[in-house]
């Protein structure tokens, strides 16, 4: 393994898998890994919708990410998250997901949650493809996030096979790694830790929890992309979920054929915004404003003692109507 990466993944965006796999041969890449990892992350579908990034530049950013070696990622959570979620999708089977505009525009206007159930439909490790230009800083955007749910006593094993990494987790707990990379290279993530509660629920912890508290107040890209991916979770969950159970065609990882290309799986492929066609024009009341969305924990079952996660969608306050 060599320690480079392709900081601009603009150059990704126009290249197929292989001339991406030139530019990495020339940059040191063992070829044996490099064959491996394209066996893995390279799919190909029946088709590819125009609102989200190609899949062949998902892979490509995948690929260019695997390379980074684990050195003193201890030190550095945005690459802690990643390596812990890398070694995962390339260890096991996972699902490439398509986050529909509308919905991830109101997950974006929905409060930051500070749980998640202990089941939801989503698998145990996954990718979540956002649509084009919904998280962007500046002119970078941010294609993708990767995730992967990690008990306490699980071990990592990088990529590259050198060592292992211990995650610092509370015990009978989980982690929720995720990374996500920006055009630039930039790289958001990290691990965040999951405590159960005595409502079939995890509770979301780190160290220094008033980090978390304060990120879930901010708009920044971190607090953005990891409120998108608690919000997917809990959605999977929801009563009105229209997210498919984790489907693994026959060839994983191996040449695709045409009888077994892949279709895209969907969060949300049929919702459709309450507030998009809201007018914002200049004639609107003063008071018109969106109220933020939310989720409910409400109790249920024999003396209440469940609880199931209620979303209150982003609504219109002052719309006529």
């Amino acid at each position: 393994m060599v320690n480079k990466t392709i900081k601009d993944l603009n150059r990704l965006n126009k290249l197929s898998i292989k001339e991406a796999k030139k530019v990495f041969l020339q940059l040191g890449v063992d070829k044996n890994i490099l064959e491996t990892l394209i066996k893995i992350f390279h799919r190909e579908y029946r088709y590819s919708p125009k609102t989200h990034p190609r899949p062949s530049l998902i892979t490509n950013i995948l690929l260019s990410q695997s390379m980074i070696v684990p050195e003193a990622v201890q030190m550095n959570p945005a690459l802690m998250g990643g390596i812990v979620t890398q070694s995962s999708l390339v260890n096991n089977p996972h699902s490439w997901y398509w986050l529909n505009k509308d919905l991830a525009e109101d997950f974006n206007l929905t409060q930051f949650p500070l749980f998640i159930p202990k089941k939801f439909t989503l698998p145990k490790c996954g990718i979540i493809i956002l649509p084009n230009l919904l998280i962007q800083e500046e002119d970078e955007t941010v294609y993708f996030i990767a995730y992967n749910l990690v008990n306490s006593s699980e071990r990592i094993y990088p990529i590259n096979n050198e060592g292992d990494i211990t995650l610092n987790l509370l015990p009978n707990c989980w982690g929720l790694a995720w990374v996500a990379f920006e055009s630039d290279g930039s790289i958001y993530g990290g691990i965040v830790g999951l405590k159960p509660n005595n409502y079939d629920e995890f509770e979301l912890y780190m160290d220094d929890q008033e980090y978390l508290i304060q990120l879930s107040k901010q708009q920044s890209v971190e607090s953005k992309l990891l409120s998108l991916l608690i919000n997917c979770l809990l959605y999977s969950n929801s009563k009105n979920t229209d997210i498919k159970e984790i489907i693994i065609n026959k060839g994983f990882g191996k040449k695709q054929n045409s009888n077994s290309l892949y279709s895209p799986l969907w969060i949300g492929k049929n919702y459709q915004s309450k507030i998009k066609h809201i007018s914002k024009g200049s004639h609107a009341s003063p008071r018109l404003h969106v109220r933020r969305g939310h989720w409910r924990s409400v109790p249920y079952g024999e003396k209440r003692s469940l609880r199931k996660q209620v979303w209150i969608q982003p609504t219109v306050v002052g719309a006529k109507g």
